[in-house]
């Protein structure tokens, strides 16, 4: 196969050259008004057609990378010795696979464990492209089955207003302890 991103010969969608050049992380962390810090690796434009590569068969093979290329490296430097799970939001297989599974399995370090199924909503609706007002009027509804394990990160893809975390927040808050913080690739608003 080619490189998506040079054309050059790889084993992998984007060779390893392109990786090193264009996964560097940055940094950006904020705090949503219910209290999660969201800590985010990437601005929004510059992976937007990685992020975009979810709705085909193809993101099962990105999202990996860029997970393992920002998230991990990062959990690894955080890791505190003391067990914790990543909660992927609402992980539904959907194009054949599950986009926040996916980044949770590849984010793990020693002591920081992927969990599945423990996340979902219950009302099925996509806030792709959607305003804040849409966002607010529809809630997913998120139900959260707590684990042993109380020490919980939360991971997704993309942060735009705050939504989907913040009631994912909540849903955790209402059987569990809050979650340390909350991980996601990219950022729409850096701040």
């Amino acid at each position: 196969m080619r490189c998506l991103t040079c054309q050059k010969l790889s084993f992998s969608p984007i060779c390893v050259t392109c990786q090193t050049t264009f996964f560097t992380p940055q940094i950006f962390q904020q705090t949503l008004a219910c209290g999660l810090k969201v800590i985010s690796f990437y601005p929004y434009e510059e992976i937007e057609l990685l992020l975009k590569s979810k709705y085909s068969a193809i993101g099962s093979r990105i999202y990996p990378l860029l997970a393992r290329h920002a998230m991990r490296t990062f959990l690894e430097n955080f890791d505190t010795g003391i067990p914790s799970l990543l909660v992927p939001v609402d992980d539904h297989t959907r194009h054949g696979y599950s986009h926040t599974a996916l980044l949770a399995k590849h984010a793990g370090t020693a002591n920081i464990k992927a969990t599945y199924h423990q996340l979902h909503a219950k009302n099925v609706i996509s806030y792709a492209g959607k305003n804040l007002q849409y966002r607010l009027l529809n809630s997913k509804n998120f139900t959260f089955t707590p684990n042993a394990i109380t020490e919980t990160i939360l991971i997704d893809d993309l942060i735009t207003s705050g939504s989907t975390l913040t009631q994912a927040y909540h849903a955790i808050c209402k059987a569990s302890e809050p979650p340390l913080f909350a991980l996601t690739l990219a950022s729409a608003k850096p701040l």
